[in-house]
């Protein structure tokens, strides 16, 4: 078992994935920047993959995250 697993209970990859869609999250309840920005920035290849990611690991499409959050306020 790796050192990071040991010490943080996941894989690296496996967290610096959260780490990013958790900074994905910020972006779109903080900013007014795109999904297509927040990609490039995010330093996802294209939207369509951060769209896919962010599916799988939340149930929806980050505009939808954005719009559910957005009527939270």
């Amino acid at each position: 078992m790796s050192f990071f697993k040991r010490n943080f209970g996941e894989d690296f990859r496996l967290y610096v994935s959260k780490s990013r869609l958790k900074r994905v999250e910020e972006l779109l309840t903080g900013s007014r920047m795109s999904v297509k920005e927040i990609a490039s920035r995010m330093g996802y290849i294209d939207s369509c993959y951060l769209n896919k990611l962010f599916r799988q690991h939340h149930g929806v499409t980050p505009m939808q995250y954005r719009k559910m959050y957005a009527s939270e306020k």
